[in-house]
């Protein structure tokens, strides 16, 4: 009798320590459209993040009856025209603008809903470094295209609010609607992702427990202002932008693999053209996660 109830004791606490894990989120997080294997950068060229989520329900003024996750980033964005070694600014289809930022997001999921809001705080111009890093990344690896980065959009301090509602409309499928104000850009983003193996909880949720899951995605985005092509919102100062178009169509598709603690992911992304000169991008993301 003493062995069964140790046993049950020792099984308690095991499940315990359990449903105690993976309570936060550490990920890498790496996009580049060299990952399509295209020669040369372009538009959206590259970006590196360092997220860290973690499970916030243990605070008292936060104990609700849904999940609510926090998830802090600090990334850096570089975008290039199509020609970007090329030192003839009137052939340029977008400006060169580099986005170096911080951010923090929360979230909470309450049954088949997940209701986000979100600050993202940043600097542009050389005040970003991505013109420094892009050059001295492409000398180091001796690429025989340099950067020019001329008539960069100039630096300045900007931010964004964001809020995002996701639903789950059918099993394996839901919508969801991003909204964003400031600043840097403004735009409303209407999707609908198709996940392999997950419903939305776990497609959202920190504690993973399939090995191997998918998605695809399509969405349409309404552009009223991207500071990153048409320049600051306060004066108008950058010695090149371009006019926006207004209405994009997104499509995504990636796949996870988890590894003990360790989950890896790969996906690509797609929009049609974000100026009237230029054309559709592709690129893709590498994401490497530590669960605790």
């Amino acid at each position: 009798m003493r062995k069964i109830f140790l046993f049950i004791l020792l099984s308690s606490a095991i499940s315990g320590l359990a449903q105690e894990s993976n309570l936060h989120r550490l990920t890498l997080q790496v996009d580049n459209d060299s990952f399509v294997l295209r020669r040369g950068d372009k538009y959206y060229t590259s970006g590196i993040f360092v997220h860290y989520e973690f499970n916030a329900n243990k605070f008292p003024l936060l104990k609700s009856g849904g999940e609510i996750v926090v998830k802090t980033t600090l990334g850096q964005k570089m975008y290039t025209p199509s020609d970007s070694d090329i030192d003839i600014v009137e052939v340029y289809d977008r400006p060169f603008a580099g986005w170096l930022f911080a951010s923090i997001d929360a979230s909470k999921q309450k049954e088949n809903q997940i209701f986000g809001i979100g600050l993202e705080l940043g600097v542009t111009g050389n005040a970003s470094q991505s013109k420094a890093l892009h050059r001295w990344f492409h000398r180091a690896f001796n690429f025989s295209e340099i950067p020019i980065w001329k008539d960069q959009i100039p630096s300045e301090f900007m931010f964004n609010l964001s809020s995002v509602y996701k639903k789950e409309v059918l099993n394996n499928m839901f919508a969801e609607s991003v909204a964003t104000l400031g600043t840097k850009d403004v735009f409303f983003q209407q999707g609908f992702y198709f996940s392999f193996f997950e419903n939305l909880k776990e497609f959202n949720q920190l504690a993973v427990s399939k090995k191997v899951s998918a998605y695809t995605a399509v969405k349409y985005r309404f552009v009223g202002y991207d500071a990153l092509i048409e320049g600051s919102i306060w004066n108008n100062n950058a010695p090149l932008t371009k006019d926006v178009v207004r209405h994009l169509f997104l499509a995504e598709a990636g796949v996870k693999f988890l590894i003990n603690k360790i989950q890896f992911g790969i996906s690509y992304h797609y929009n049609t053209k974000q100026t009237s000169q230029a054309q559709g991008h592709i690129y893709g993301n590498l994401k490497m996660s530590y669960n605790f």
